[in-house]
């Protein structure tokens, strides 16, 4: 074995719907590190985009073309949550905000902002202003790894509590 092939990181094909600025969602595969089975696979797609490169490969599934994809014209990258056999797995967060993500394009996405922070920074601003430039947005079964720089507004959803329980503001 040579030195260079000891060197190199396993690489996992993945299938995901990316949306890039004045463009509509297409599928793609891009290829992340196989570090973090099933649902936690957003963890190995968010180091591939936090990568110093500008610029990430990816092959559009329906034209079977490959494109080199500017990182900062992403809107978003999603995926489904579910490993292989169906399995989301649990993952425990300090704080539940749901949310509506509204993009530089007009387009919105409803979902839930999941964030366990430090003790300095308990707010959803202090989340969000970290340096990282993509939050993940937690949809269901389907995951959202939006970027910073696309996002107009983050709005705080309602949610309509069932009859006789209240919200328990602090």
């Amino acid at each position: 074995m040579s030195q260079s092939s000891a060197l190199k990181v396993p690489k996992q094909r993945l299938e995901v719907e990316l949306r890039l600025r004045g463009q509509e969602p297409r599928r793609v595969e891009i290829f992340v590190s196989d570090q973090h089975p099933g649902s936690r696979r957003r963890l190995d797609v968010l180091a591939a985009l936090e990568q110093d490169e500008g610029f990430m490969p990816a092959r559009d599934v329906d034209a079977g073309e490959w494109i080199l994809v500017n990182k900062r014209a992403l809107l978003w990258i999603a995926l489904e949550q579910a490993s292989e056999e169906g399995v989301v797995e649990v993952e425990l967060f300090d704080q539940r905000l749901p949310v509506q993500a509204v993009f530089e394009n007009g387009s919105k996405q409803e979902g839930e902002l999941l964030f366990s922070p430090p003790a300095t920074g308990r707010r959803a601003v202090d989340h969000l202003n970290r340096e990282e430039p993509f939050f993940c947005l937690f949809c269901g079964e389907r995951v959202f790894i939006v970027n910073k720089t696309a996002l107009v507004a983050l709005v705080e959803v309602q949610v309509s509590e069932p009859s006789g329980e209240s919200r328990g503001e602090d």
